[in-house]
Order: structure tokens, then sequence, then C-alpha cells
């Protein structure tokens, strides 16, 4: 008998994809979304299966989660965001072992990243009772599984899944064997990535402050600096500065675009710098790479432990240089990254999850 699956969501970028793939590769009837969020800001195709709510605290919205927790045989958690669920859920004992926590980053580095109040406090309280006695914990980067047993004492199953399609890489074969000869960039200046959100965990003037020592105007002709998505504030202060330090250089991306046209501009870009000091930004990352573009990130990572485990190249960023890699290299990453971050390998790892 085939089970039934309750998803929960806050809407992000990620989940209206996540929507349309359950509808072309799985029986929609067997699966039953509910979001909670900005519509508008994230529209997706609505079905007799998929719900959306602007928050739940109402009688209404309370009854009927209470309802959808209780007659699916499968619950997945996208991300721990909602405080109200989380606390919730820890009152409904029975129903956690039918529940699966899709990790995304900065919901597992809480416990690093926040600030250690009152309400920290009171939070990781109900977090470890709850993420101690999960089910599933759904990710990719068996690293972040790991932290979870070791911060929240997590004790279910590990499921490795890329989950997402901002996690499957969208460009094709990088070049064909009979052309390794002739992939070496004759350009004498290159485009450079710094970061991929306006998110302080990126460390932006970390990197703008590597950058300053290199002779830029001979090397580089474009920094672009993704800070579409964030913290707006944070995002005016890096716009600021990165004007003052690069000038005419410095490409600020500040309004959200349409996958395609961002894929375009990664189709430009030579060199990537990420100096995240967490897991973070992997959709960026995996399609960089997978276009054989050079990437340096901070090598204590647990996405940089699982690039390595994988066979795909990645530099540390304490090495960072004005270099891009070697062909066979970027060939190399280009297989690697297609093989393992294909919307086929996705599917396959779904399926089990929800078996």
């Amino acid at each position: 008998m085939k089970k039934k699956i309750l998803h929960i969501a806050s809407l992000d970028k990620f989940i209206p994809g996540f929507i349309d793939l359950l509808h072309q590769h799985f029986c929609s009837e067997l699966h039953t979304v509910l979001t909670f969020g900005d519509k508008k800001k994230y529209p997706y195709h609505q079905t007799p299966n998929t719900m959306h709510f602007t928050t739940f605290r109402s009688a209404r919205v309370l009854f009927r989660l209470l309802l959808e927790l209780h007659r699916h045989d499968k619950i997945i958690l996208h991300g721990l965001f909602m405080n109200h669920l989380v606390i919730l859920l820890c009152f409904m004992p029975w129903l956690h072992k039918k529940c699966y926590w899709v990790m995304w980053g900065w919901d597992l580095y809480y416990h690093q990243l926040a600030v250690k109040n009152t309400h920290y406090r009171f939070m990781e309280v109900f977090r470890k009772f709850l993420i101690s006695r999960l089910g599933g914990f759904v990710t990719y980067v068996d690293g972040d599984y790991e932290n979870a047993q070791q911060w929240y004492g997590a004790k279910g199953k590990y499921c490795e899944c890329i989950m997402y399609r901002s996690n499957v890489y969208s460009g094709g074969e990088l070049f064909s064997s009979d052309e390794k000869e002739n992939i070496v960039s004759d350009k004498k200046k290159v485009n450079l990535l710094v970061g991929n959100s306006a998110d302080p965990a990126n460390n932006h003037l970390h990197v703008f402050e590597k950058l300053a020592e290199f002779d830029l105007s001979n090397l580089v002709e474009k920094i672009y600096c993704p800070l579409s998505y964030g913290d707006p504030e944070y995002a005016s202060q890096i716009k600021l500065k990165g004007e003052m330090m690069f000038g005419d250089k410095f490409h600020p991306l500040i309004e959200f675009m349409p996958l395609e046209q961002y894929n375009q501009i990664l189709d430009e870009i030579d060199i990537a710098i990420f100096a995240h000091n967490r897991q973070q930004g992997m959709g960026n990352t995996i399609n960089l790479l997978g276009r054989g573009k050079t990437v340096f990130m901070r090598d204590g990572t647990s996405s940089y432990a699982l690039l390595n485990k994988l066979g795909i190249t990645v530099f540390p960023l304490e090495d960072l240089s004005i270099t891009i890699q070697h062909a066979t290299i970027s060939l190399e990453n280009n297989r690697n990254v297609s093989d393992y971050f294909s919307e086929s390998n996705l599917i396959k790892q779904l399926e089990i999850i929800f078996t």
C-alpha cells in the first residue's frame, strides 16, 4: 500500500519548483502540500491537494493542520523555520517517528549562529526535544546530519537526497573529449562572483579585503555580487562598500531575476568565491562547478567535505588567486556534477523517501 505524504513548508524560492516536480513525477493524490507565507512573492499552481495559509495562528488553520498531521503516513518538514510548528509538534510525540526534516542550512546552524538570548534558549529546549525524536533527516550533506547528531542528539534515519531542483545541475556537457586541447581560456581579464545572497554569513567584506590585495585593474573585468535574496539593509551596505572599493567593476545583483537570466550570468563567471562558515549556497556552487568554473570556499565546511567526497575539485579560500583552474579539472567536475546532481537521481532519491 502506497503511503500518503504530507509536506509542510514556509514558502521560499525552492518550493514552487518542488511542487511542480511532485505533480510531474509522482501521484498527486498521495501528496498533500501545506504552504505558509507570501504566495504573491513565490506563486505556484494550486491543485485540490495544495493548501496555502498566510499563517496558522487561527483556529480554522490550526484545526486543518492537526487533521492533516494525523491522516498522513509521513510528514515532510521542509525546513524547521516555523517556531509555532516546532512547539506544536513537541506536544504530539506520537507523530515524531513519521516526521522527516529536510535540512536547509540555517535551520540547523541556528544552533551556532542565532543570538544567544532568552528566546534562543527557550526555542532550543523545544528544538532539541523534537529533533532528537524525528524519524528521518533529509540532506545530501552528511556532515550536516552528523552535526544534528552532535548538537541535538538526532537518532533518526539519514536519507540522502538533493531534494530541490535548485540543486539540479541546469547546464549540459561542458566539452567533448576531443576538444580538451581547445579549452584553455585566452581571456585577458576574468569575471568574478562573490557570495550567493544578502546574508551576512557570506562574509562579503572578508572577500573584498582579500580581493583588494590583487592588481584587479589588470586581472578582473567584472565582480558580480548577488544581493537580491536576504537582508535588504545588509544588501545596501555591501552594495555601497563594493562600489567604493571596486568602482565600475562591481555589479551588485539587487533585483530577483528569472532563473534563465541568472544562469546566463553564471555562464559569464570564471571564478566564484564563497566565504560561508557553514553549508550554504549549494545551488549556485553546483551550477558553477558543473559549468567548469573555478570555485574557492572555506575548507572546514560540510559542503567542502561533501564535494571532495564526490570527486569534485574546489579550492580553499585561504589559497585564493585570480587564476582559472586547468581544463582537465573543469571537465572532471562537469562529469561528476552531471552524474550526481541530476533530476533523474533526485527522482530516485525521493522515491526511496516516499516509500
